[in-house]
């Protein structure tokens, strides 16, 4: 199959991620901190020679975790082409 593509190689990313915001309303004193965080990974499979398409391409799928906030959690799509 290498003269139509081939998998260059793999790839494996690690993602993390806290942060806090303060909102400070002056008018009645009031300050309110919010708090978002997640974790996750993914993988993708680096492909090249798709076609003879000159460019690699990174096609995957990532998978995030909110402790904070579960309902924000989830599967998504990775496509990348680098240029």
């Amino acid at each position: 199959m290498s003269p139509v593509t081939y998998v260059r190689n793999f790839e494996l990313h690690l993602y993390g991620s806290w942060e806090r915001t303060r909102t400070e309303n002056k008018l009645n004193h009031l300050i309110e901190s919010n708090y978002e965080a997640y974790v996750g990974a993914g993988v993708c499979a680096y492909l090249a020679n798709i076609a003879w398409f000159p460019y690699p391409l990174r096609i995957g799928a990532k998978y995030l975790y909110n402790p904070i906030h579960p309902e924000l959690s989830g599967v998504s799509g990775i496509l990348s082409v680098d240029m």
